[in-house]
């Protein structure tokens, strides 16, 4: 399920059209790789920390979506 919400917010942001875009795919790039990281470790998985980036995800994915809402009312 997160993988594809991941997958949406960056296709999302990948066509949004503003300045912030960058800001946004970089926290989304490094959250997925605070993610992967931990999850590669065998004994000292941990897993509250997983929860944590992943809820962190969800909040970013709706900020953006917000955002990218925003934007387009503000260009009519």
């Amino acid at each position: 399920m997160i993988d594809s919400l991941l997958k949406i917010t960056e296709a999302a942001l990948s066509i949004w059209d503003n300045k912030r875009k960058t800001k946004y795919l970089e926290a989304v790039f490094d959250l997925k790789e605070k993610i992967a990281d931990e999850k590669l470790k065998d004994n000292d998985r941990d897993d509250a920390a997983i929860d944590y980036w992943e809820r962190q995800l969800f909040l970013l994915a709706d900020l953006c979506a917000t955002e990218i809402k925003r934007s387009k009312t503000e260009d009519m």
